[in-house]
């Protein structure tokens, strides 16, 4: 089934832990699967109170699955421009900066409660990819053309797999209200400490990554005509 528009819910603690695994992809030449559906699982099952702390993809400096890189890297290349496609462009995935992140184990960890607890970790609210994007560019200093395109006019490389029908925005207002857990990190000194430590610790297999970027130059025309739109 495909929605008509986008649903806007975002995802609680409440809802019914998945049945599949996420299997390990690699990427930067390192595994980035980092599924603690097991682990969790296992917790539960324990007679111990317990507190589950779930969190979105982490960046920040020592991040070494590289999360931003993917978003970044026309950036670094200094390209013209960036191409989304549609599909995805106003699609939102909850991230987190990384001492925001410890921020919440640090109020989580000395405050047990009487009951057990999950607490979804993750940004209020999650931009769409095409403003993070935007957003990175602000702070890189990037000033190319940011557009989106349908997925017919894309070189495969660039079309994304998977279904962004839904959002995957975690909810994380019970972690706010309880805990009263918020970032200790303003959003844009985050990214500015990301980008700054990409760019210094690329990942040894970064130059010899074949980004195909011939495919893409012929997509000029196209880009020069949605950016002026």
């Amino acid at each position: 089934m495909r929605w008509s528009i986008k649903p806007s819910w975002a995802i609680s603690t409440t809802l019914l832990l998945r049945k599949a695994r996420c299997y390990a992809k690699r990427r930067w030449g390192k595994e980035s699967s980092h599924d603690r559906l097991g682990i969790e699982e296992s917790v539960a099952k324990g007679a111990t109170l317990f507190t589950i702390l779930r969190l979105p993809p982490v960046y920040g400096v020592g991040d070494s699955l590289y999360r931003l890189l993917p978003l970044m890297s026309r950036m670094i290349d200094k390209r013209p421009f960036i191409v989304v496609a549609e599909s995805q462009s106003d699609w939102r995935w909850s991230h987190a900066y990384s001492d925001d992140v410890a921020h919440a184990f640090a109020l989580a960890a000395p405050k047990p409660g009487e009951s057990n607890r999950v607490y979804n970790v993750g940004e209020n609210k999650a931009p769409t990819i095409m403003e993070r994007i935007s957003h990175l560019a602000t702070i890189f200093g990037w000033e190319g053309d940011l557009v989106s395109l349908p997925g017919s006019e894309l070189p495969p490389h660039i079309l994304p797999t998977g279904n962004f029908d839904q959002n995957l925005e975690l909810d994380s207002s019970k972690i706010r209200a309880e805990l009263e857990y918020k970032e200790v990190t303003d959003y844009y000194d985050g990214l500015y400490e990301s980008i700054e430590w990409y760019k210094e610790n690329l990942p040894p297999v970064y130059k010899d990554s074949n980004f195909n970027y011939e495919s893409e130059d012929v997509l000029k025309e196209l880009v020069d005509e949605r950016a002026q739109s």
